[in-house]
C-alpha cells in the first residue's frame, strides 16, 4: 500500500507541474488539474474494487470514459477481450484515455452530436508471448488538422504511456478523425 501511495503522489506531482507550467493562468489550469485528478481516482477505484492491484481493461476503459458520455451510450463503442492490466499500466492508460476524450469533446468527434469514438483492443500473437494492441479512433467529427504544437495531453499519451507500457504509442491527426495506436508487450499480472 505504501508503494502505491508513493506512486500516486509522484504522478499527482508530475501532473501538477505539467498543468500549471506555461502561459495559462493558474485559475484557468485548475479545472484541468482537478479533472486529471478525478481520472486518477476512477482508475484507483477499478484497481481497488476487488482487492487486486490490477484492473480489468474493459472496466478501466468504461470508467475512464464515463464522464464524457453525456448520458449517451452510443458516443463510445468499446470492444476487446477480457484482459487484466497491472496497476501502473492501468493508471497511465486511464490518464491517456481521459486526455484523448477531453480533446475529442473540445475539438474532435465528441464535439458533434453524431460523432463517436471506437476504442478496441486485441492481442497480436508473436514469438515473445504476444503484444497488446489498443486503438482509439474518432469518427463523425469535424475535419482534423494537425496542431502546430503538441500540448501536455499529447505528450502524456505518446511518451508517458509508451514508457509505462514499455511499448509504442502514436497519435495520428487523420482528416477523418484522430487515431491513437498503442502497442505494448502483453502485460503480466501476478495472481
Amino acid at each position: 500500500m505504501r508503494h502505491r501511495i508513493k506512486n500516486s503522489l509522484a504522478l499527482v506531482g508530475s501532473i501538477a507541474v505539467q498543468t500549471f507550467r506555461g502561459d495559462a493562468p493558474a485559475g484557468a489550469a485548475m479545472p484541468r488539474f482537478m479533472e486529471r485528478l478525478k481520472a486518477i481516482g476512477r482508475a484507483q477505484d477499478v484497481l481497488t474494487g476487488d482487492g487486486e492491484v490490477s484492473a480489468q481493461l474493459r472496466e478501466l476503459v468504461e470508467r475512464a470514459l464515463e464522464p464524457h458520455r453525456g448520458g449517451d451510450c452510443r458516443r463510445f463503442r468499446i470492444e476487446g477481450p477480457d484482459l487484466r492490466l497491472p496497476e501502473a499500466s492501468a493508471t497511465a492508460l486511464a490518464m491517456a484515455l481521459h486526455e484523448l476524450a477531453t480533446n475529442a469533446l473540445k475539438y474532435g468527434a465528441l464535439s458533434r452530436d453524431d460523432g463517436c469514438v471506437v476504442v478496441r483492443w486485441w492481442v497480436q500473437a508473436d514469438g515473445s508471448g504476444g503484444e497488446l494492441r489498443i486503438e482509439w479512433r474518432e469518427q463523425g467529427g469535424p475535419p482534423v488538422v494537425s496542431p502546430a504544437r503538441r500540448g501536455f495531453g499529447s505528450g502524456l499519451v505518446e511518451r508517458a504511456l509508451a514508457a509505462e507500457l514499455h511499448g509504442r504509442c502514436v497519435i495520428a491527426f487523420e482528416p477523418a478523425g484522430v487515431v491513437c495506436e498503442i502497442r505494448a508487450p502483453l502485460p503480466r499480472v501476478a495472481g
